[in-house]
């Protein structure tokens, strides 16, 4: 969905009013910053007819241009979750939940929290899981937002990416033995190397089933990587773990924050058993 919206939208402004299906945003241009596109946007409302048609042309996208064959209950998970979008509006957040196994009129049903129509969006869900727009406002310790809406050439470069499909899912299991594999030995043999790998808290998990952690840092070392090589994970512990890792919560939701550390560090610390859980993993990173 993403894909066929960016690679189709003109600039931030057209994607966002098609992303939320409302009509085209009023006063505002390709300088405008993040905050003046949201604030157009909360002047306009859900509109269904624009879902269908903006659905209809995702779909056309998807299986036309790029000639994907999707299934009828992937399209019916394409309608369920444009649908979030077009009910929840930026309020939207992880905390959302919707039936897709019994679709409504527009292939979807309502749920979760509201914020579908015009006027102030919220920042934070339940549980402190921050919104749509809470994260495309987000900025470093700078003041400095570096997500795709924040300029026109933000959005750009990724508009450039999805058109080249230089951007491409894989479906695997961190644990395995074919994904990460696989995606080491194409990057070796194209002359590659891992840059930054994005790891949310899946470790949190795979420490917590059989030797699934030691078999995720196995592949790990298949990669290439060389010493800048980093992972990004996110910490939620929230207050209750903040004392025993000596790491202060900076984000506005006082729930959650990003950390870094280094690839081959990590893996060379585990092979040494310096790292035997979860919490031993977020000791060895940093803000």
């Amino acid at each position: 969905m993403y894909k066929a919206l960016i690679e189709t939208s003109r600039g931030r402004a057209e994607f966002l009013a098609r992303l939320f299906a409302r009509a085209p945003l009023a006063g505002v241009d390709s300088t405008s910053t993040a905050v003046a596109l949201f604030d157009a946007l909360a002047n306009t409302r859900p509109d269904s007819n624009r879902y269908r048609d903006n659905l209809r042309a995702i779909t056309e996208q998807l299986t036309k241009v790029h000639r994907f064959a999707l299934s009828d209950s992937e399209l019916v998970s394409l309608g369920c979750v444009y649908g979030a979008f077009f009910t929840q509006g930026p309020a939207l957040n992880y905390s959302f939940s919707s039936e897709c196994r019994n679709p409504g009129p527009f292939g979807f049903m309502r749920g979760g929290g509201g914020g579908g129509g015009g006027g102030t969006f919220g920042n934070y869900g339940p549980y402190g899981m921050p919104s749509f727009l809470a994260m495309s406002l987000e900025t470093d310790s700078a003041s400095v937002n570096h997500g795709y809406l924040a300029t026109e050439a933000n959005f750009r470069a990724l508009k450039d990416f999805e058109s080249r499909n230089l951007i491409v899912p894989i479906t695997g299991n961190f644990a395995g033995d074919k994904s990460l594999r696989a995606l080491g030995q194409w990057s070796r043999d194209h002359g590659a190397t891992i840059g930054a790998f994005y790891v949310s808290n899946v470790e949190q998990y795979l420490f917590q089933q059989d030797d699934e952690a030691a078999r995720f840092y196995g592949n790990v070392a298949t990669l290439p990587t060389d010493a800048t090589s980093t992972f990004i994970r996110s910490f939620s512990g929230g207050f209750r773990y903040t004392a025993s890792t000596n790491l202060e919560l900076k984000q506005q939701s006082g729930r959650s924050m990003q950390l870094i550390s280094g690839v081959e560090e990590l893996v060379r610390a585990f092979r040494a058993g310096e790292v035997k859980s979860w919490l031993e993993v977020i000791g060895k990173s940093h803000q």
